[in-house]
């Protein structure tokens, strides 16, 4: 029988993934470096009574997808396709309680576009202020 020398993960995933097995999914978040931001920014929140949404933007390429088709031994099978390429942005946010807001443009998304849908959230929710990261 072979002994295998099992280390410790070193990855925040690998660590959740091995400690969760194990019940102690939880106390790595509590420890590692990185999520200790995420206590501060919950406890201003609570204290400010902040909505947190998360955003992100995301573009679909609606390029025709060319697989496998068929016709007669000897022939080479053709598909018509129109040879546009169009695609769709997106952007969303969603708050913790679940609200989603989104917007879907026909072009790619620049900062004109981002700072629009930021409007968009501020009509959303009067009297609150934006704060931004990154």
């Amino acid at each position: 029988m072979v002994q295998v020398k099992t280390t410790q993960p070193c990855t925040v995933y690998s660590q959740l993934h091995f400690r969760g097995s194990r019940g102690e999914g939880n106390q790595v978040l509590e420890e590692h470096p990185q999520f200790a931001v995420v206590g501060a920014v919950r406890q201003s929140g609570q204290k400010y009574r902040a909505i947190l949404y998360f955003q992100d933007e995301s573009n679909v390429s609606l390029t025709a997808f060319l697989g496998k088709t068929w016709s007669p031994r000897g022939q080479t099978p053709r598909a018509r396709v129109t040879g546009k390429r169009g695609g769709v942005a997106a952007m969303s946010a969603i708050s913790k309680p679940g609200h989603l807001l989104f917007r879907l443009l026909e072009k790619r998304i620049a900062s004109v576009e981002v700072i629009d849908f930021l409007s968009q959230i501020l009509k959303h929710h009067p009297r609150r202020h934006l704060v931004g990261d990154r």
